[in-house]
Order: C-alpha cells, then structure tokens, then sequence
C-alpha cells in the first residue's frame, strides 16, 4: 500500500506516561470512594479504553464530563513523570524527511494531551493533534479515527494507525487503516516504535 499519514496513540506509543495515569487513575477512585487497581491490571485492563468506559466500569456516580474534570485537576500532579520514548524524535523525523502527515489520536482530554505534548517537547511537531473529547465516544470506536482524517483531509484507506492497546487497533481497523500494534496484534505487529520505520518502508 501507499500510505499518506501516520494517526499515533500517545501514552504508551509516543510518550511513556502509563505510570502518570496509573496514579491519577487511583488518585480519582480515592477521591470519589472507590477501590484503587493494581499497575498490572490498569495496564493490562484499562490503559486505553474511553473515557466513557471509564465511567461505565469504575465511575457510576459520574458523567464523562465530571471524570475529565477530575482528570484535569489530579493528572498534573503526576505529569513530572511522564517521558518521552527514546525512539520517538527518530521516527518523528522519519516521516518529516518523507513527507508524511503525522497526527495523534488520544483518548485522553484535550487539555491533558497538550499538557503532555508540552511537557516532553513535542508541541508543534504534528500536522493534527486530537483529544477524547473531540469526539463523543473515544476509541475502541472509530469516531476519533475518522474525525481526525477528515481534519487533515486524508483517507483512512491511505493511513496507518500505530498504538499499544486493543482499543487503538479496534479503532483503526473500525475505520478501515492500516493498524500496527505495539506488543498487540494489528494487521502488522511490532515490539518497539522503533520498529516502525522498517514496517513503513515495505509499504
């Protein structure tokens, strides 16, 4: 295939900020009196579902709305720990010298995704940046998927979607990209970003 751009997952795809979110995650169960989760069973359970899922499986009491307020307020108490993954400005530039579009596509908030761009340098570096709550429902749906594409005017035929949950492969093939997974099965599947660029190239 010929592929025009490139929709990143970011926590755990570009940026490493599970344990940031791990911690605000508990951090909000605490606070509305619910039983905080193991780092195991948050990566391997709930790292990249919806906001929406979210509320349907640990927040009753909650609307999407009132979680990404909680989610705004205790997440930067946790965002010194957030970094960047080794291999992410080389695959960045990658795709620049190749003249590829490069979008992120996160079910985290709006705010908290251009406080963690900020955060490890990368504001400024994508052609399309775009939260949760762009969209209605977040991935696994393909909403997000196609609201970004057509922000960028790309076909979703002509797009590869990259991300280290279920949730984002689900998402990609939903809306008919080519999904890579990291550590999960998509059309194609590779261990480590870096990676990538050799995946690109047979393409």
């Amino acid at each position: 295939m010929t592929y025009e751009a490139v929709l990143f997952d970011m926590d755990g795809t570009l940026v490493d900020s599970i344990p940031a979110w791990h911690k605000t995650f508990n951090d909000v169960l605490e606070y509305t009196g619910g039983d905080k989760v193991g780092y195991e069973t948050f990566c391997q359970d709930i790292l990249g579902q919806s906001t929406e899922e979210d509320v349907s499986r640990f927040f009753p009491n909650l609307s999407p709305g009132e979680l990404v307020e909680l989610y705004d307020e205790f997440f930067p108490n946790n965002i010194g720990s957030v970094t960047l993954f080794p291999e992410t400005d080389e695959v960045l530039e990658y795709l620049s010298r190749k003249n590829k579009l490069k979008v992120i596509v996160t079910n985290t908030p709006r705010e908290l995704m251009h406080l963690t761009l900020e955060t490890v340098g990368l504001t400024g570096r994508f052609d399309g940046v775009f939260g949760g709550d762009d969209v209605a429902v977040g991935k696994p749906e393909p909403d997000l998927i196609h609201h970004a594409c057509k922000a960028v005017r790309v076909k979703e035929s002509d797009s590869v979607m990259v991300g280290d949950t279920k949730a984002d492969i689900g998402a990609g093939g939903a809306a008919g990209c080519t999904t890579v997974g990291i550590g999960v099965d998509g059309d194609h599947r590779i261990e480590s970003l870096g990676e990538l660029m050799g995946l690109l190239e047979g393409l």
